[in-house]
């Protein structure tokens, strides 16, 4: 059962969960249900490419470390296909064009997979702009063609479009400078969330002056109207 949903997330487009379920499954409890190293319906070389897969393009590395490459119970799955586990070295160490070039490489093997293939071409997109995020995050700014060349876009121009639908779409928080080339994070100056704070102390402060001086009004009218209350504005 376990692995039946695996699999059905998987096909769905489910990558995230895909990516959390693959690596808990046990190669002996799949083997007594059935699932083999080869020859089967769902063997165990199509979970390590399904996990692989759904991990690059929904984890960051630390978790493709924690869930996948250190993971005992799928790296039984990656033994029987260890292009798989190479990838996963290369996405975690940060080697992204090798990363892309080896996914690249059994791309051929992917396109015949009757549930990898007709999810090729999202799955290829969503990985790679998984890998622009993780690559841009520790740079306040980066020079596109640097860029483009280190995660083997073909071009600058390929590579610009693609900020541009991550940025509209939300996956990244920057801009790009067409005149330097470069693409630029958003950053919050401090003095301006400094000002933003003092602003805001300012206006509680005001509510509640204004709050304050509306009660002693009521409680001062109050008094006045009281029966044998003395009127204290003469």
């Amino acid at each position: 059962l376990a692995a039946m949903q695996a699999q059905a997330s998987f096909c769905d487009g489910k990558w995230a969960a895909a990516a959390g379920e693959i690596p808990r499954l046990s190669l002996e409890r799949l083997a007594a249900a059935g699932v083999t190293a080869g020859g089967g319906v769902v063997t165990a070389r199509d979970f390590a490419l399904y996990g692989t897969l759904a991990g690059l393009a929904a984890l960051d590395r630390d978790r493709i470390k924690d869930e996948l490459i250190d993971n005992i119970c799928f790296g039984q799955f990656l033994a029987h296909m260890p292009e798989c586990g190479l990838l996963l070295q290369s996405f975690y160490s940060a080697r992204y064009d090798e990363a892309l070039l080896r996914l690249e490489r059994i791309r051929s093997f992917c396109v015949i997979d009757p549930v990898v293939g007709p999810q090729i071409q999202a799955l290829q997109q969503r990985i790679t702009d998984n890998i622009v995020v993780l690559y841009t995050r520790p740079f306040a700014s980066v020079r596109m063609a640097t860029m483009a060349r280190a995660l083997c876009f073909a071009s600058e121009d390929a590579l610009e479009a693609a900020l541009v639908r991550m940025i509209e779409a939300g996956l990244i928080d920057a801009r790009i400078d067409a005149t330097t080339g470069f693409l630029a994070r958003h950053t919050v100056d401090p003095r301006d969330s400094a000002l933003q704070r003092v602003e805001k102390i300012h206006a509680e402060f005001s509510l509640q002056a204004e709050l304050m001086a509306l009660r002693l009004q009521f409680l001062e009218e109050e008094s006045i109207r009281r029966p044998g209350a003395v009127d204290r504005r003469h």
